[in-house]
């Protein structure tokens, strides 16, 4: 799988599908897994001791949506399914996915994207990946019969 990031029994094998901002490394990106499913992901603690991102599953529209300012970055990642997993990077390099229920509490938690916050992109800065996921639903609907 090209873009290899993780892989755990939860989520199966995760590749980086698209990234919206990086620094040394992905910080707000897409994965998808091996079995088709979707996660927005957010590197939200880097430090020399360990990283932490949250993967959220979703769905296109849902992405669609935060490029376009029509709900927050917290909404897009609070929106999504089910599957909301804390991944976590000792400094032996080691993954894991973390107990951390209070990373996905709406109201305090410090690691999902601050409260009130849009993506603000500077106008056309995402058509590209915009058209992507406009793609994906298209072919989604055209799969559903």
């Amino acid at each position: 799988m090209d873009n290899y990031f993780i892989d755990f029994p939860q989520t199966g094998q995760l590749a980086i599908e698209k990234t919206f901002f990086s620094s040394y490394y992905p910080i707000l990106f897409t994965c998808r897994s091996d079995s088709g499913a979707l996660y927005l992901c957010v590197c939200c603690l880097a430090d020399e001791g360990v990283k932490k991102w949250l993967l959220s599953e979703t769905k296109s529209e849902i992405i669609i949506e935060m490029l376009t300012d029509k709900i927050t970055l917290r909404e897009a990642f609070l929106k999504g399914g089910k599957g909301k997993y804390t991944v976590c990077c000792n400094q032996d390099g080691q993954y894991s996915i973390c107990a951390s229920s209070s990373a996905w509490h709406a109201e305090d938690s410090t690691l999902l994207p601050t409260a009130g916050e849009y993506i603000e992109a500077d106008e056309n800065e995402f058509v590209e990946e915009i058209t992507f996921y406009q793609a994906m639903l298209i072919h989604s609907d055209s799969c559903v019969a």
